[in-house]
């Protein structure tokens, strides 16, 4: 259930176990259901359940998502996107550009981009599967949750190179790989048992980063190794022997090859700082924000997290000072521009914050927080039909934000007199209905609608 990639032992284990009765293969396949009853006890209730709650049947929802991340044009062959501002962007890219709402629609969407890719550019494809299966024996993970990085600086002992880890596993398993197919008995079980495994998790899974699931499978080869060496060695057939350590170490040369990450330690102190903002430690973040800045000045995406941190902690100055910095770097950045004029919408300077948000929506033309701000920012300084259709553009893209659907009903009602061949009173009060439908006990929106002298809406 965790790993549902551990389905694709099931046909192999239903072989193995049938394989080892006795009597014909019908009634051998029959004495097989125990392994299969005993699959279908773990998996229904969670297919049940989960069909339930998403539509879906599926041991693990996020599938299509994970497989675009492996799979698409730009991939480079192990996973680039983790928590942050690119992962929330690419998580609403299915509503934003294709329209879904629900769950499965979102995977539909995933899932149609990558046929595309299959379809589109074969060969590109191909290759970047084999890439990734290059990069599958690399000596450590490109993608961890926990961070290598931290190992390298605070637990050295831990990351040291003597100490057996994947750099040891790989090398031995590749040789066992080729000594199995070159050898004069093939250890057919231990491919059955372990190349269906690798091809799904190299395929499937977020660029093939996630290999763990893998490493028990591998572990036979390198074993399988080990153990051809050994008895080379007692029977005095030193060349073969030779040979074979001779691969070991070009396998282990190549699968400590340095591959260029972007991030390094400085991405990983903004998830440390990420995770002190969760708990409401904000003074903590901050000191990782510095931390990142100070680790890699170049990275941008220090100076949005450290900005919104700012505008969390209502330090709104601070937060006009680090995008002003973060600018300077990447000029046009649209979450840099969309927290700037925020920052100077609370700092109660509206044209600057709808010459920033203005920006913004350059580089993020459907952002609903980004229209809902700048119809803000327009009403403050007047322009209330700008205003107006800027709320219905954001309220276009989502209409779930209780705080924007308060203040749009609030410029429509302040703005009925000046069209009064519209019934924007009317529109007002479906939006502040829109605020109760999402939290019913929503004490402001209750007030504005007996203002209208309407029936409490539950």
């Amino acid at each position: 259930i965790t790993r549902p990639n551990a389905l694709f032992s099931l046909p192999f284990l239903l072989w193995f176990v049938a394989a080892t009765e006795r009597g014909r293969w019908p009634s051998r396949l029959v004495r097989t259901w125990p392994l299969l009853a005993a699959v279908a006890v773990v998996a229904t209730p969670v297919l049940v359940r989960n069909h339930q709650l998403s539509g879906m049947f599926a041991l693990r929802h996020h599938m299509a998502i994970n497989l675009y991340l492996g799979n698409r044009p730009e991939a480079a062959g192990y996973h680039t996107i983790r928590p942050g501002r690119d992962w929330d962007r690419l998580s609403f890219e299915p509503e934003r550009e294709g329209g879904a709402k629900t769950l499965p629609e979102h995977e539909a969407y995933f899932r149609d981009r990558v046929l595309e890719f299959l379809r589109d550019d074969p060969v590109a494809f191909a290759a970047l599967q084999f890439r990734k299966l290059f990069l599958f024996f690399h000596e450590r993970e490109l993608r961890v949750i926990m961070s290598p990085y931290f190992f390298d600086r605070f637990a050295p002992l831990q990351s040291a190179p003597w100490l057996p880890d994947f750099g040891w596993v790989g090398p031995l398993a590749i040789v066992g790989l080729v000594l199995g197919v070159i050898g004069p008995r093939r250890p057919w079980l231990l491919y059955a048992f372990a190349v269906p495994q690798g091809l799904a998790v190299v395929l499937t899974v977020v660029g093939s980063r996630y290999r763990l699931p893998v490493v028990p499978f591998l572990i036979g080869f390198a074993a399988y190794a080990l153990v051809r060496i050994v008895g080379w060695l007692r029977s005095d057939q030193r060349r073969a022997a030779a040979i074979a350590v001779a691969g070991v170490v070009a396998a282990a040369m190549i699968v400590h090859q340095d591959v260029s990450e972007p991030g390094g330690f400085a991405e990983e102190m903004e998830r440390v700082a990420f995770v002190y903002e969760e708990r409401g430690e904000l003074e903590e973040a901050a000191r990782w924000w510095v931390g990142s800045f100070q680790e890699d000045p170049s990275r941008v995406e220090s100076y949005v997290g450290y900005a919104a941190l700012a505008l969390e902690a209502g330090d709104d100055r601070r937060a006009v000072e680090v995008t002003a910095l973060g600018l300077e770097l990447k000029a046009g950045d649209g979450d840099l521009l969309a927290l700037r004029g925020r920052a100077f919408l609370r700092l109660g300077r509206p044209d600057s914050a709808a010459a920033a948000l203005s920006d913004a929506l350059e580089d993020r033309p459907e952002d609903a927080d980004v229209l809902a701000d700048l119809g803000r920012a327009l009403f403050d300084l007047g322009r209330t039909e700008e205003s107006v259709e800027s709320f219905r553009r954001s309220l276009r893209v989502r209409d779930d934000f209780p705080d924007v659907l308060l203040d749009a009903a609030r410029v429509l009602v302040e703005t009925h007199a000046a069209r009064p061949e519209e019934d924007r009173t009317a529109v007002a009060r479906g939006l502040l209905e829109r605020v109760l439908e999402l939290e019913p006990d929503h004490a402001e929106a209750q007030a504005r609608l007996r203002d209208f002298d309407v029936p409490r809406v539950r």
